[in-house]
């Protein structure tokens, strides 16, 4: 099969009708095979009395569980971020959102090489055959791809973080927990509003939104857009109008609500964000140029860049550590795209109600990467995912005895990768110099004269080289989740899911840019047949050439869950819970063959007291947990199957045993009607319990070590102590309102990258957000000025130490310094 039958075929297998999709809908819902719980159709439970009270902690409603019920009577331990404080805040992106959630964090060098992570494990190390760990749930619909919540997410009515497993009712790959995203829905009543605002770098931001009847009582539609656009904090200092970690980026909604009766409801939803942004280059950290045993590292990434070949076109820039430079002769934007269509058809008899949502999701990702200040590649892998899914779920009456869910769901999710960049070719003609190893370049450029500069330039020049792989999987689920109410006060919840999965991969790496022909260049120039191995042996380093070749593997799995509660009195709860859930196996490749992993194994404990205090002004949530974790999916190390001398090599696979266990809280006390507080916190104590055969850190020399133990060490990107403290002022002065919040996000050091480098330790740091404001002619014009790390705390979400000698040290740095103001109207 040539390289072109492989494309073409794999793309005509990416593609997946709508109408196809569709019908399965519509068939779904004319068999009446609904459920109406989604937040277009569904009040919330009414509290009345002290619960209308804006000083009524007890009143938070969330839809953790697939229906709307308040947060202090789910035994689930759920962190929850209203639109108030959404807008209060300008909290816009995921990012924004863990800084506020105890135990859970983003961390993103760019789009696709994005992670969640919840109690300090859930990863998914930008590989498409690996799925996440916590799940992603946009309007009822499950995202596959984290990278889908990258751009900024408009118009939201909560985020909700669930945490431990929640695959028996909310699906597959959630056995860590789930993020919980939900959009405001659109309302028969006329809205509207707009705001602008700008800030330092200049930063722009717009956002409008809109929502009325169309046709009252059958039709109301909403329309959301955001938009941002700004300078990034590290200047280019090979070309000074670029900056890096920049936005430019816009996001739009669309949904239709239809009510052609009152047990009949249809929302449709599509949106879509885009983003061109310099996201890859990050603050080069270190470049050691020896191992830990005192080895010399040659040749590292810095020595290449201070050979003479490049000193003679211009010195050596590349900074290190340094927080405002950095330097990329043509450092291109990365493109980020998302977009989604869903339909949930709701439908209600009598008291029982029934859904249907059908979904499409795709997420497309296109780097350039510029890997040094010369001429030397354009590279990364381009990601493409696309997912369709289909759910049909009932509820059942609120029986005295029992009330239940049960549904069906399938689901699709076909990925393309492709490696390198073919638009045009990968190397320039400097990667030759850049490549070559000491022995290769002292052959062509130090005692090559001519023809060996010649063979140098041209052994990589205009030569390119891309490997595809085509991760896909089907997955196929019936589950069920009861609450047996054994007395007033007593419920034991139980749920069972089972699940089919299918999962397949295939790849092929093949030339898409021969280069010239080094042996007629070579005879041109006189070359010796030295120079011209050397050159050849450039080339073939750079890549690999294999053949077609598939994998394929099914898996059955269960998720259940136990979960007694005993209601204590109106405003305690006590829970308790133990579950199980799998994540999905990997199929990869190693070594021209295919490499097929176990499933990751969870099973979590958890116990818990919920409660309101002081007329329900102070509210105290506290939860303990311990999660084992077996065949925790991850980089491991084995013997190189290809060589007899002991030697190991890595690969996909499992590390045996992982464990986390500690204590989440979360409380807020409505001091007066002016004064509010809150203080989120959790101490987490995520360790591999049997770990040996790790991947080798940047320092570990090679030659002399064969894998690392990993067993007793604390997991990577795990800060054992998370901490989030608020206060909010409101007062009203006349026909002002003035409103203003302080808040600080706290995380202890940790080891960021997965290596466990010595080089990837983040100290503890704080982060401090603020914003002050003054809204009037009663609340239809706002004036907020709003400032996020506020003291430019100097901290990394992610590092990349690899163990390659022409990488350096790498860190995706956190959010820097960024002060708005802006203006709202609302009509």
């Amino acid at each position: 099969m040539s390289h072109k039958q492989f494309i073409a075929r794999r793309s005509r297998r990416f593609r997946t009708s709508w109408r196809t999709l569709l019908a399965v809908g519509l068939i779904s819902a004319g068999a009446g095979s609904l459920q109406a719980q989604s937040s277009a159709a569904v009040e919330a439970p009414k509290t009345g009395g002290d619960a209308e009270k804006a000083d009524d902690l007890g009143s938070v409603v969330v839809t953790a569980r697939n229906k709307a019920e308040q947060l202090q009577e789910i035994p689930v331990p759920v962190s929850v971020i209203d639109d108030k404080t959404i807008e209060r805040e300008n909290i816009a992106t995921v990012f924004n959102f863990a800084e506020k959630v105890p135990n859970f964090s983003y961390t993103a060098m760019n789009s696709r090489w994005s992670n969640l992570s919840i109690r300090g494990v859930g990863k998914n190390n930008a590989n498409e055959a690996f799925e996440p760990s916590v799940g992603i749930i946009i309007d009822n619909v499950y995202i596959s791809h984290p990278g889908s919540v990258f751009s900024d997410l408009p118009d939201l009515e909560r985020i909700e973080v669930l945490r431990g497993p929640q695959g028996t009712l909310l699906g597959k790959n959630t056995t860590l927990g789930v993020l919980n995203i939900v959009s405001k829905a659109p309302s028969f009543t006329p809205s509207a509003w707009f705001s602008v605002g700008y800030g330092d770098r200049d930063t722009t931001e717009a956002k409008f939104n809109a929502t009325g009847g169309v046709i009252p009582g059958l039709l109301a539609i909403r329309t959301s857009f955001t938009y941002a656009n700004g300078q990034g904090p590290f200047k280019n200092t090979i070309n000074p109008n670029t900056t890096a970690n920049d936005k430019n980026r816009y996001a739009g909604k669309v949904q239709l609500l239809l009510t052609p009766s009152p047990s009949l409801s249809a929302r449709i939803i599509v949106d879509r964000s885009k983003a061109l942004e310099r996201t890859w280059p990050m603050l080069n950290l270190a470049d050691p140029d020896t191992y830990s045993d005192g080895v010399k590292r040659s040749p590292t990434y810095s020595s290449r860049l201070a050979r003479d070949y490049f000193q003679a076109i211009k010195p050596n820039t590349t900074p290190i550590n340094n927080w405002n430079y950095y330097d990329a002769d043509d450092y291109r934007p990365v493109r980020t795209e998302h977009t989604r269509g869903s339909a949930e058809v709701n439908w209600t008899n009598g008291e029982w109600t029934v859904t249907s949502i059908t979904a499409r999701n795709i997420f497309l990702f296109e780097p350039t990467n510029d890997e040094t200040p010369y001429l030397t590649s354009h590279g990364g892998i381009r990601s493409r995912s696309g997912q369709n899914s289909q759910e049909i779920r009932l509820a059942s009456p609120n029986w005295q005895a029992v009330d239940f869910q049960a549904g069906l769901y399938w689901l699709n999710n076909k990925n393309w990768t492709q490696s390198q960049n073919v638009q045009d070719p990968t190397f320039g003609p400097d990667a030759g110099a850049f490549f070559a190893s000491d022995a290769q370049y002292k052959t062509l450029w130090t005692n090559g004269g001519a023809a060996g500069a010649a063979l140098l330039r041209t052994s990589l020049e205009g030569y390119g080289s891309s490997t595809v792989t085509h991760p896909e999987s089907t997955s196929k689920a019936v589950y069920t989740q009861a609450n047996w109410h054994l007395t007033k006060k007593v419920t034991v919840t139980t749920g069972l899911r089972f699940n089919a999965e299918d999962r397949d991969n295939d790849t092929m790496t093949f030339v898409t840019n021969v280069g010239q022909d080094l042996g007629a260049l070579g005879a041109k120039y006189n070359a010796t047949a030295a120079q011209i191995a050397a050159a050849k042996a450039i080339r073939s380093t750079r890549t690999t050439l294999q053949p077609f070749i598939s994998a394929s593997g099914h898996n059955d799995s269960v998720s259940w869950l136990v979960s007694p509660s005993y209601q204590y009195s109106k405003d305690i709860l006590f829970y308790t819970s133990a579950s199980y859930g799998e994540k999905s196996p990997v199929v990869s490749f190693f070594n021209g063959a295919p490499n097929i992993n176990s499933p990751e194994k969870v099973t979590n404990i958890e116990l818990g007291i919920k409660s309101l205090w002081l007329n329900r002004k102070l509210r105290f949530n506290v939860n303990v947990y311990h999660t084992d974790i077996k065949d925790y999916q991850t980089t491991i190390r084995v013997l190189d199957p290809t060589k007899t001398d002991g030697s190991f090599v890595s690969r996909d696979g499992n590390a045996p045993k992982v464990r986390t266990q500690g204590v989440e809280v979360e409380s807020a006390y409505s001091l007066t009607k002016e004064w509010s507080l809150t203080f989120s916190g959790a101490y987490n104590d995520a360790v591999y319990k049997d770990f040996k055969y790790g991947a080798l850190a940047l320092e570990a020399d090679p030659a002399a070590s064969l894998y690392t133990d990993y067993t007793g060490k604390r997991v990577n990107s795990a800060p054992k102590y998370s901490a989030s403290v608020g206060v909010t002022y409101e007062k009203k002065i006349g026909i002002y309102r003035f409103h203003s919040t302080l808040s600080n996000a706290f995380k202890s050091s940790f080891n960021a990258d997965q290596t466990l480098s010595n080089y990837a330790w983040q100290d503890a740091y704080h982060v401090w957000n603020a914003s002050a404001g003054v809204s009037f002619l009663k609340g239809k014009y706002d004036l907020t000025l709003s400032g996020r790390n506020l003291l430019d705390e100097k901290y990394f979400t992610a590092i990349y130490a690899g163990s390659s000698s022409n990488v350096l040290v790498r860190a995706a740095t956190g959010e820097r310094r960024t002060v708005l103001l802006t203006f709202r109207a609302n009509f």
